[in-house]
């Protein structure tokens, strides 16, 4: 997701490589541009909610546009790039638990509870 002109542009970069990621592996790849919650650019995170909500509602409804449901969910920020199509990135998650990254800075503790959503998979099952 990307919001702002700037995170636009970094989208339609990054969208490359998440485009050839899912016809490698037969996924699906949504992008979305501007905010669904809150003003933009600020509550660009809050596009998250919005696309894991879609996707949940997707599974339980099928359609002959999405027949089975979503059994995990992988979502980037705009800034985010796939640069190893080779690697299933969707098979490094284990079936009962949801990876996210954390923030990095060398001002936070080890185990900060200041989570950064840039990256995050989950399972769905």
């Amino acid at each position: 997701s990307g919001s702002g002109d700037k995170y636009v542009k970094m989208l339609d970069t990054a969208s490359i490589t998440s485009k050839a990621y899912g016809r490698k592996w037969g996924v699906d790849v949504l992008l979305m541009k501007g905010v669904a919650l809150g003003p933009s650019p600020e509550f660009a995170g809050a596009n998250k909610i919005e696309i894991v909500q879609t996707v949940l509602d997707l599974s339980k409804t099928p359609s002959n546009d999405h027949p089975t449901p979503y059994d995990a969910l992988l979502l980037l920020d705009a800034d985010a790039i796939i640069i190893n199509l080779d690697l299933d990135l969707l098979g490094l998650l284990p079936n009962d638990k949801m990876v996210s990254g954390q923030r990095v800075r060398n001002k936070d503790e080890a185990h900060t509870w200041n989570i950064n959503n840039g990256v995050t998979m989950w399972n769905l099952n």
